[in-house]
Order: C-alpha cells, then structure tokens, then sequence
C-alpha cells in the first residue's frame, strides 16, 4: 500500500512508509517480546517527525530501510 499510494501525481500525493515494531512485549505477545513499547514506537515516531519527504513508500524497520 505505501509503494502503491507514492506512486501517485505530486498534487494528489500521500506521503506514507511503513515500518515494523518488532518483537514488543505487550499482551499480544504475551509480554514476551525482545522490545519495551518506547523502542518499537521508535521508527513510527522517527519517520512522523522527519522534516522533509526524503522516503515515500518505503519499509523501515530500527531507522533502517529494508527491501520489500
């Protein structure tokens, strides 16, 4: 979905990534995870606060882009 909607015309363009958390210890997991959920909300809020639009319809996983 992120590849898809950079795709569009620059006046009509959504401006998203995507990024997995990890292994975060919350009750989905059992609160077994590898991760408190300060670090996995780490590249979510990395990625929300960059000030230009340098990645468009990327994966990112601890501020690293991962090939999809």
């Amino acid at each position: 979905m992120a590849r898809k909607l950079s795709e569009r015309p620059e006046d009509q363009k959504i401006y998203i990534n995507c990024y997995c958390p990890g292994w975060v210890k919350t009750a989905l997991t059992g609160y077994a995870g590898n991760n408190t959920v300060e670090e996995g909300a780490d590249t979510g809020v990395w990625l929300a606060l960059l000030s230009d639009q340098t990645f468009i319809g990327k994966f990112f996983a601890e501020r690293r882009e991962i090939n999809f």
